[in-house]
């Protein structure tokens, strides 16, 4: 899993090589995520390859049924209060002819939910299989249609004293009794472009769990 070339002092020092492994590696478990179709109401399609990625790296993964009586995932290693949150339903395909498939054209990844936020999702469990820090991680239901209790939390132009509780709401909801949240990060994208989630979150990620 940990592997020596990876620590905090490393990270923005990689070489190419391991620069282009790490970059690969997204794009292999991205391609993995947009293949499977979770428009929203039907995200549980998912959930086997996530909770398979994520016991390998040594998580304990449960279901939690919501309101919609539809499951979030979440799931924890060690003890911790950092928590990474990402919501794994898409938009229909609507009339694309191949929504499914991930592509490159003109250098920018194209593929069902790739930007919000299948690709970040590919960085962070590329991120933990890298490192062995504690941390817990909860992937939402229901988000597109803004019924989910992200909806609450959506980033925007808002008074810090109004959205922080909403966000420390939203993430006490989204966990099993008895867990603790103190740091939330809820993965959007980093820029407004649609670009791949590579190694500008990548190594943010992991500087956050080492």
């Amino acid at each position: 899993m940990s592997e020596g070339a990876f620590d905090e002092h490393s990270l923005t020092h990689l070489s190419e090589q391991t620069s282009e492994r790490l970059r690969a590696r997204v794009r292999e478990l991205a391609a993995i995520l947009v293949q499977t179709p979770t428009p929203s109401g039907n995200e549980a399609a998912l959930y086997p390859f996530l909770t398979g990625v994520l016991q390998a790296c040594g998580f304990r993964v449960e279901r939690q049924m919501t309101s919609l009586g539809r499951e979030n995932l979440v799931a924890r290693r060690g003890q911790s209060t950092l928590l990474f949150s990402a919501h794994v339903d898409t938009y229909p395909a609507y009339t694309h002819p191949e929504p499914y498939r991930l592509r490159q054209e003109n250098d920018r990844p194209i593929g069902r939910g790739v930007a919000d936020c299948k690709g970040q999702i590919a960085a962070l469990l590329c991120a933990v299989e890298l490192v062995e820090a504690p941390c817990q991680i909860a992937f939402g239901v229901d988000e597109e249609r803004k019924f989910a209790v992200l909806a609450e939390a959506k980033w925007g132009a808002a008074d810090p004293g109004e959205i922080l509780p909403k966000l420390r709401a939203a993430s006490e909801a989204l966990l099993p009794g008895g867990w603790r949240v103190r740091y939330v990060i809820f993965a959007k994208s980093f820029a407004r472009r649609t670009e791949e989630a590579d190694l500008v979150d990548l190594e943010r990620l992991m500087k956050l769990l080492t």
